[in-house]
């Protein structure tokens, strides 16, 4: 998350952990099967996706199979996989 500017604010290590970067807060848990991680995701609603995805696209963290693209349901969004292999998906109103 580092690669994201978010700083650790609490590690339990192999327990629990919280990262945040300004007023987002992102908690995550341990989980000692590694196919639950890799079967997860979660979405992110950001501002200023044109931005972010340049700051991921300059750290080589964008997903592959997730650029940067419209979306039929009104969304601009990319996706990032985390080291555990979560995917994370950011989205934006195409609107906005």
């Amino acid at each position: 998350m580092s690669k994201l500017g978010f700083e650790e604010v609490h590690v339990s290590q192999g327990k629990y952990g919280i990262v945040s970067n300004g007023s987002v807060q992102i908690h995550f848990w341990a989980c000692t099967d590694r196919r639950i991680a890799e079967a997860t995701s979660c979405r992110v609603r950001v501002q200023g996706i044109q931005r972010l995805h340049a700051e991921c696209a300059s750290h080589a963290i964008v997903h592959p199979n997730a650029p940067l693209a419209s979306k039929p349901w009104g969304t601009m969004e990319f996706a990032i996989l985390d080291p555990d292999g979560n995917l994370i998906t950011f989205h934006e109103d195409a609107d906005a």
